[in-house]
């Protein structure tokens, strides 16, 4: 300390502003290898995908079927946003677990297939978690029952 006294306030100001600086490039040298890290850590493959980063097969047989006339309620989507179709009481979709979003199974699969999350809003189908691409998830699939952003609870209807 007794060196510093010896300075002018002119000097020890910028030995101050060097210090200070060096200390924001630490840090920030820091939460970038963080974020690397966890960009890694979330595109790495996941359970349930395979190299090419979509669902396998047997993943995908798991997600469930539904009949639309039995799915249709006031929260449900009327229309597919892969095809832009409306749906029809007769179609058969898929519900996406991590979301709960519909579409045509056979609009559908061949996305899955090559892609591990919704087509719609980005939700990760498959690992330990169901996690949104953007940080939250949107809903849940447990056991027979829909959990949506809504809150409300609707059984889902299984089509074999």
């Amino acid at each position: 300390m007794t060196v510093m006294m010896g300075l002018s306030v002119g000097l020890r100001f910028a030995i101050g502003a060097v210090v200070l600086i060096l200390l924001f490039v630490v840090v920030g040298f820091f939460q970038f290898c963080r974020r690397a890290r966890d960009d890694r850590e979330a595109t790495a493959p996941m359970e349930g995908a395979d190299a090419a980063g979509g669902v396998d097969e047997a993943t995908l047989t798991s997600f469930p079927k539904v009949a639309y006339s039995e799915a249709a309620g006031p929260e449900t989507e009327t229309c597919c946003a892969i095809c832009l179709a409306e749906y029809e009481a007769a179609d058969v979709l898929r519900r996406l677990p991590a979301c709960g979003h519909l579409f045509h199974v056979e609009c559908v699969d061949p996305w899955l297939r090559s892609h591990g999350s919704c087509p719609f809003c980005r939700a990760l189908l498959v690992g330990s978690e169901c996690r949104n691409a953007v940080g939250a998830n949107t809903g849940r699939r447990r056991g027979n029952w829909a959990y949506v952003n809504t809150g409300a609870v609707a059984p889902l209807p299984v089509v074999q």
